[in-house]
């Protein structure tokens, strides 16, 4: 008797547990794609950052204000994506603006993993009350939304792509102290 429930039991969870194992392989293989695509699109803007001043159709900064605010032409005209108010290509925006994206991201993504490290060993190697400090002020800046907390930096300091750099550094460094501190990653 005990037997068969023990059977019957296992005969009804195997679907499940077969559509369970069946998901978790999917979401790999999902998860092996979107590693891919992004690798792809991280390196196509590489590409084009890096090969912008040769690949540019016009100079991205040359106005000509009677080309003004043309439409987009694709295919069939002078200007790809069409012009700006004062006359700049967009297509040659777009490339030389992928040149200051990498440079700011990179930028953040380096000094935020080498302070943030740092702060995550220093909070390990003392422990007791400078943990606990490093902690309690990780969480602090956890409460306010990363985004908001980066306008409120440029706004309270100014503009400029250092004052940028430095306002996302200060939201992305609490992820690598935040990892370090609790053992995630």
């Amino acid at each position: 008797m005990a037997q068969s429930i023990r059977e019957s039991a296992s005969t009804d969870r195997s679907p499940l547990v077969a559509w369970l194992v069946e998901m978790k392989r999917r979401s790999r293989r999902w998860l092996k794609v979107k590693v891919i695509l992004g690798g792809i699109v991280v390196a196509l803007l590489i590409a084009v950052g890096g090969l912008a001043p040769l690949i540019t159709p016009y100079d991205p900064n040359h106005q000509d204000l009677l080309a003004a605010l043309q439409a987009p032409a694709y295919f069939s005209g002078k200007f790809f994506l069409g012009t700006d108010h004062v006359g700049r290509d967009i297509v040659s925006r777009l490339i030389y603006g992928a040149r200051i994206s990498l440079v700011i991201a990179s930028t953040v993504v380096l000094i935020s993993g080498i302070v943030g490290v740092g702060f995550g060993a220093i909070s390990g190697y003392f422990g007791g009350r400078t943990d606990f400090a490093i902690q309690k002020t990780v969480e602090v800046v956890w409460a306010f939304p990363p985004l908001l907390l980066a306008i409120a930096i440029l706004a309270f300091i100014g503009k400029g792509l250092g004052i940028l750099i430095i306002a996302l550094f200060d939201t992305v460094i609490m992820a690598y102290v935040f990892a370090l501190l609790y053992g995630i990653g």
